[in-house]
């Protein structure tokens, strides 16, 4: 799934992961992340070859998370749970970066895709989080500027620096969100926990999801 962004409005930390990848590389656009910079591209390439390659490098990785996310909705404003399993091998939290992050999607055309992100938000892990450990974020969106919420969709996205003292972050896994009934009273901020219970629904091996994201 290739999000769009708009490079000179940008939403959420999409744009600082490629600048984190890239480095003091120029580049101009499209630039194209993967994998929340592990992989990534800009300017003018051979879209049709290199774009189909990235993809493929990146499915053939193993799932580093499981992630299950729910979502209730308040006019234009969103409130989004989610649940983050690790299945790294180490433990994740401040030391290497873990970060949640949450976008909201609208299937319509502005520039090239039909996926333009309208709204995006992040949280961080408030502490350390163990292998086959899960930890619990909840992140609200604000006046999201969606035109047609019946064609919207809510993406979650986890990251992390997998070598902490450089600046390059991958991605642990991505899910879409599923919206649910909210029951509780929205919160102006972030409110994560870390809980040291296993998520008896995510079993290990769960499916990859590839969410490039693309920038023009």
């Amino acid at each position: 799934m290739f999000l769009e962004h708009n490079v000179y409005q940008p939403l959420g930390n999409r744009v600082d992961r490629f600048h984190d990848a890239v480095g003091n590389s120029a580049c101009g656009v499209p630039l194209v992340l993967v994998d929340s910079g592990a992989r990534f591209t800009c300017g003018n390439v051979d879209f049709e070859a290199v774009y189909p390659e990235l993809v493929r490098q990146a499915m053939a990785l193993p799932p580093l998370a499981d992630i299950e996310a729910v979502y209730a909705r308040d006019g234009n404003n969103v409130d989004v749970d989610v649940a983050l399993t690790n299945r790294t091998g180490i433990t994740l939290g401040y030391a290497n970066w873990t970060t949640v992050n949450v976008m909201v999607y609208e299937l319509a055309r502005v520039v090239q895709t039909s996926r333009m992100v309208r709204a995006a938000a992040y949280s961080e892990l408030p502490g350390d989080l163990p292998d086959g450990q899960t930890a619990r974020t909840s992140v609200r969106l604000e006046d999201v500027p969606v035109t047609n919420w019946a064609r919207a969709h809510v993406i979650v996205l986890a990251d992390y620096r997998p070598e902490p003292m450089q600046a390059r972050f991958w991605s642990l896994q991505a899910s879409v969100a599923r919206e649910a009934v909210s029951t509780a009273t929205p919160t102006a901020s972030a409110t994560p926990a870390v809980t040291a219970t296993p998520a008896p629904t995510f079993p290990p091996g769960s499916p990859r999801v590839f969410l490039p994201l693309a920038l023009r």
